[in-house]
């Protein structure tokens, strides 16, 4: 939910609309992020006869253009300001500057410019913030800093931060650095966030944020040289006491030319512009000096509560609290964050599957003593180089020595080329690598999951195994929770985080806990997260994102390796997440002799997943056709039972999700219990009986409803007698390719997501960003 951009450039000549095209350009990468209405802010010509206390000694004055709606919206708004102000002028160029942008979800107030971001602290916006997240202490900060003259003009809880930067500031006299200033505010704040702040008092200068909402930041050199830009007298006399390492000419750029700067919400929205990343961690303040030279510092172990602990205090001398985080390579084709041909991302996500699914297995699954390569690589491939830094600082970085800038590892060019790890990700938080200890050289078919390395037999131990997730990832669990009964022979229970967490469920030490997110970052499951480790749980991540919140707080877990996934209603992150749970559960149970037989027809289904899935694509013009027949219905019901209770689910969330037509999942064993009464010759009924264990008891449950004139579409088997009864009784029918019942999950839920797909076209809706609903939802009700 949301999306932040920010754009600088040190030392490296941009004209003033390139500048803007570049933060617009990044907002609309973050549009499936969800959003109402977006911001920038750029620095440009202060107004004629303006006296603004926010110019910057360089004579620039702070921009800000907010604007309800699209970006597009705001671009064409832009162009318009600058048409109307002559002294705006787009082809001047600038050697150095900060801009940053900002797409809102409303949480705090209704969607207006008003309320949009860019925030700014009064009438001199002489600080700036753009914001992610919620502040929950907000209420009280206002009321204090109103009594202390502070005029707020919106109704958001981020506007405190800029009146909090201008507050402390004036009670410093100015005599104080912006890392140390931001710090400061940061002690102050309660919640969840991430913020970048700018300020006039700063130039060129920029600090970001992170703590429990996401921030990836990137960098590129450049070998123009730069010429040196001396910053304002006050603040190279702040910065006096600054260890001798850290630069303080706050005017020449680093060794080697000029440097460009990144930061985002997403690496996705990084793609086109550098593959070096940091993924910042809760607690970390980055700050961009004058020179663009970068600065990592942990607030945790500031005085006051450090990030987010609202103690008031800030008493640390931030310079103490530097850290250092290795950087990451992402070597990714830019065709991952592009429709390639497709109308929309989902269309295109869901046609990818076929290769996904492979991707999820690719290395880990080993056939005839190798690892088993169903497809060739796709070119959406995301492989992450690099290890995050232990605690000592002493986990891998890359080989052949890396550049020192700030506090930043950065790989040396030649490391564009480093090889990955056989799954190709060897990422932050979970490298997995596939380790395991095993004889990869034997004859006989087995999983090797390198992120769960040294942890099998602790889970094994351990009580029962918890699934907590939210939405799709939930329906996923439900998918895989037979699955893991069946192999690793222990209660396995799958829990809403939402709701687990209103209940405060009891959690074990003996328990295992696995959280599984597309994103990594959802609000309600990292609370359950927070939880489950308070309470001495061993905790596994399963997440599509590398150095996400919960590939970084878990013990051990599982990359999908499923690339980006752009459009909201998650598609291919699903399939890849049963197929992962799969994996896990071989793997639990590799050691039993009894489940043998079993084991290696779920490995031998696993191989052939990828052609099952190509088959189940093909039935898109058959799905488009039935969406025509359906499209104007105002309910549409699933049956499901088994392992395709989960299907059902599924199924009618992506109707509803992105079709808004009314849907529901129901387990038909459920169908005497209420669900009965709804059934007559008007309401669409979708149901799954396909040829696994619970095939017999949904024939009897098509009987039924066939008795009491349900308008039936049945997805089935290709070749089920059964159903080809059913069809010459009215019966319309999806037939899909049979594989084992662990797996048919996944091959029956590609159709159904075509016809919501094709659903939503036809009905005029938006597929990609459905009404009211975002990709990652990163606040919680509280």
């Amino acid at each position: 939910m949301c999306g932040i951009f920010s754009y600088a450039n040190y030392g490296v000549d941009r004209p003033l609309q390139a500048i803007l095209d570049a933060l617009f350009d990044g907002l609309q990468r973050l549009e499936y992020r969800g959003y109402d209405s977006a911001g920038v802010c750029i620095d440009a010509p202060c107004a004629p006869a303006s006296a603004s206390a926010a110019a910057a000694p360089d004579g620039r004055c702070p921009l800000v253009i907010k604007h309800q709606g699209k970006v597009s919206d705001l671009r064409a708004r832009a162009a318009e300001v600058f048409s109307e102000q002559a002294y705006y002028d787009g082809a001047e160029l600038y050697r150095r500057h900060v801009g940053i942008g900002h797409t809102r979800w409303a949480t705090h107030g209704p969607p207006s410019a008003t309320n949009s971001h860019p925030h700014v602290s009064g009438p001199d916006g002489a600080f700036v913030v753009v914001h992610n997240g919620i502040i929950t202490n907000y209420a009280a900060l206002k009321a204090s800093l109103q009594r202390n003259g502070a005029v707020f003009v919106s109704e958001t809880d981020t506007e405190v931060v800029p009146h909090l930067c201008a507050h402390l500031y004036r009670k410093k006299g100015g005599k104080c650095s912006l890392d140390q200033l931001v710090m400061e505010v940061c002690s102050r704040l309660e919640g969840a966030y991430a913020m970048l702040i700018k300020s006039s008092h700063y130039p060129n200068e920029l600090v970001a944020c992170k703590q429990g909402s996401p921030l990836v930041f990137g960098l590129k050199r450049s070998d123009r040289p730069a010429t040196p830009t001396p910053t304002s007298a006050a603040h190279l006399d702040a910065r006096a006491g600054r260890d001798a390492g850290r630069d303080q000419s706050g005017g020449a750029a680093p060794a080697g030319g000029g440097v460009e700067v990144w930061l985002a919400s997403d690496s996705a929205a990084l793609l086109t512009h550098t593959r070096d990343v940091v993924m910042l961690e809760d607690g970390d303040l980055l700050h961009i000096d004058p020179s663009g030279r970068p600065h990592v510092f942990n607030l945790r172990g500031a005085a006051g509560g450090g990030a987010g602990g609202g103690g008031g205090g800030g008493a640390a001398n931030i310079a103490d609290l530097e850290v250092t985080r290795a950087c990451s390579r992402i070597e990714a084709s830019a065709e991952a964050v592009m429709k390639c041909g497709y109308e929309h991302f989902m269309q295109k996500e869901i046609h990818e599957q076929h290769k996904t699914v492979a991707d999820t297995m690719r290395g880990r699954l080993v056939m005839d003593g190798k690892p088993h390569k169903p497809l060739a690589s796709s070119a959406a491939d995301i492989i992450f180089s690099g290890a995050r830094l232990d605690a000592a600082g002493a986990a891998g970085l890359f080989g052949g020595g890396a550049a020192r800038a700030g506090s930043l590892e950065l790989p040396p060019q030649a490391a564009a080329a480093a090889p990955a790890a056989p799954n190709g990700c060897a990422a932050n938080g979970h490298a997995n690598g596939h380790a395991n200890g095993a004889d990869v050289t034997k004859a006989e078919p087995f999983v090797m999951l390198g992120g769960l390395e040294g942890h099998v037999e602790g889970i094994l131990r351990c009580r029962r195994i918890v699934f907590i997730a939210c939405g799709t990832s939930y329906h996923a669990c439900l998918a895989a929770r037979k699955t893991l009964e069946d192999f690793a022979a222990m209660p396995v229970v799958v829990e809403l985080a939402g709701d687990f967490m209103d209940r405060e469920a009891p959690v074990f030490r003996d328990d295992t806990c696995v959280f599984v997110s597309q994103s990594g970052e959802t609000a309600d499951t990292l609370r359950a997260l927070e939880y489950a480790k308070n309470k001495g749980a061993l905790c596994v991540g399963v997440t599509n994102t590398v150095g996400s919140a919960i590939s970084n707080a878990t013990h051990c877990g599982v990359h999908l390796n499923a690339g980006f996934e752009i459009g909201v209603a998650s598609t291919k992150a699903y399939t890849s997440q049963i197929v992962a749970l799969t994996m896990v559960a071989l793997l639990l149970g590799a050691d039993s002799r009894a489940k043998a037989p079993k084991r290696l027809e779920a490995m031998r289904a696993l191989a052939r997943l990828p052609e099952d899935v190509s088959r189940a694509l093909a039935l898109d013009e058959d799905m488009r056709a039935l969406a025509g027949q359906l499209k104007d219905a105002q309910s549409l019901i699933f049956f499901g039972r088994g392992y395709n209770y989960s299907t059902a689910l599924e199924a009618a969330l992506k109707v509803k999700e992105v079709a808004l037509i009314h849907s529901e999942g129901i387990n038909a064993g459920e169908m005497k219990h209420g669900p009965l009464a709804l059934v007559d010759e008007n309401l669409p009924i979708i149901v799954i009986a396909t040829q696994d264990g619970m095939h017999r008891k949904m024939v009897s449950v098509i009987e039924q409803l066939l008795a009491r004139n349900g308008k039936l579409i049945i997805l089935c088997n290709g070749d089920d007698p059964d159903m080809d009864a059913f069809a010459a009784r009215g019966c319309s029918l999806i037939r899909v390719p049979a594989t084992v019942d662990a797996l048919q999950p996944i091959v029956n839920i590609v159709p159904l997501q075509l016809l919501s797909y094709h659903l939503t076209t036809l009905r005029g809706f938006n597929v990609d960003q459905p009404r009211n609903l975002a990709k990652s939802v990163t606040v919680t009700e509280d």
